[in-house]
């Protein structure tokens, strides 16, 4: 195998079909194949042999480059919103507009999409009870409960993100730079447990690690998502929307935002 962009952009394809790959199974497999097929990688020299510097064509480069990068500027190609509104990793900020991206009423006009694509890589994360969705549902943004807990008395929990409707419930849980604090998660538990009656319901922790829960007890209770992956992908529907449209360049701007998080 010889090392060059194709080879590269092969190995690259390959990693991330791993990434994406649906059943363990196949992935397991596929694993198998992506090292023998790219061991040989280890060993191999890069060539040796540099391209020729064509003092004409990077002369032409340069002289258009300017013209076309004042004109990128101009036009507000170079505009980020959500960098010009700082919102860094504070995670209230971030809350806000993902809770924006996932109600089928917002203004990004996609519907129920970007809910969609958190339930499909749910379900790949783990094998979690199927949440029938429906378009009347409503989302809350820092919804408090109180309830009270023998010994420590009356306590206060502000769940970050909640999606209910007739025929499911969702509750989110972020965290950008902050940890899981005291026995949070099991509040949240009990607190969809009650909230939810008869409904399917989940709980999904949001972090920048995909860290599970501190509780072991809790693993297989808690649906576990990094903001990266969330960002990928809603980028998938992202690129089938109108690229030329002020709503697409807005969204896709946060899909990067929290990818880099």
């Amino acid at each position: 195998m010889i090392l060059n962009a194709t080879t590269w952009q092969a190995f690259c394809a390959d990693y991330a079909t791993l990434r994406i790959g649906a059943g363990e199974q196949d992935r397991t497999a596929y694993w198998e194949y992506f090292f023998q097929c790219y061991t040989a990688f280890r060993h191999m020299q890069p060539p040796q042999v540099r391209a020729p510097i064509l003092l004409p064509v990077w002369a032409s480069f340069f002289s258009c480059f300017a013209s076309a990068h004042t004109a990128y500027r101009q036009q507000g190609k170079a505009v980020d919103v959500w960098q010009l509104a700082q919102i860094g990793r504070d995670e209230l900020r971030n809350c806000s507009i993902l809770g924006w991206l996932l109600n089928c009423h917002g203004s990004h006009g996609q519907g129920t999409v970007f809910l969609k694509k958190l339930l499909l890589h749910m379900q790949y994360r783990q094998d979690s009870t199927e949440l029938e969705l429906i378009d009347g549902y409503r989302v809350i943004l820092e919804e408090s409960y109180d309830e009270c807990e023998p010994g420590n008395g009356k306590q206060r929990s502000r769940v970050d993100i909640v999606l209910e409707g007739p025929t499911f419930l969702l509750l989110i849980e972020a965290k950008v730079q902050s940890g899981e604090t005291d026995n949070q998660l099991e509040r949240y538990l009990r607190i969809g447990q009650v909230r939810a009656g008869v409904r399917p319901w989940r709980l999904v922790y949001l972090t920048l690690d995909g860290r599970p829960p501190r509780d072991n007890d809790l693993h297989d209770k808690v649906v576990c998502v990094r903001w990266r992956d969330l960002g990928q992908e809603f980028l998938r529907h992202v690129d089938t929307m109108p690229a030329d449209s002020h709503g697409t360049v807005v969204v896709r701007q946060f899909c990067q935002h929290i990818i880099d998080l």
